[in-house]
């Protein structure tokens, strides 16, 4: 696991060690992501689905991630219409939720929300009837 969370952040990125007991929770992870990569080796999935996709996404990574987050970033750009990304200084995925969940991070996930709602609102996906329809 060490190894695995090295190399999901910037070279030279110091990370908190692992915790030194495991919960029984954690103890099923690996079994648990062997079985999550056999169902996505299984399944065929059609990408361009979500380009159909009629909500917002938003993605948000931390600038000490490793830099293969920003390419994600540029994958969902081009398979979600609506995609906003956020990149936040000085914080990588592996630091307390506190960290991460900032009043800005809150902040720019209540725009989207608010402004996906008034879409909606103005125009109803089909089939469902909105206040404009």
């Amino acid at each position: 696991m060490n190894v695995f969370v090295r190399e999901q952040v910037k070279p030279g990125v110091q990370v908190q060690p692992p915790p030194t007991t495991v919960s029984p929770e954690m103890q099923k992870r690996p079994a648990g992501i062997a079985a999550l990569i056999r169902q996505f080796e299984a399944y065929r999935f059609d990408r361009q689905l979500l380009s159909a996709c009629r909500f917002p996404v938003f993605y948000a990574y931390g600038d000490l991630s490793h830099d293969e987050q920003a390419m994600k970033a540029g994958i969902l750009a081009r398979l979600f219409a609506d995609v906003h990304v956020q990149r936040f200084s000085g914080v990588h995925h592996f630091v307390p939720p506190e960290q991460i969940y900032t009043p800005a991070h809150v902040r720019a996930l209540l725009q989207l929300w608010s402004a996906a709602e008034l879409s909606l609102q103005a125009s109803p996906p089909r089939g469902e009837v909105g206040p404009n329809a």
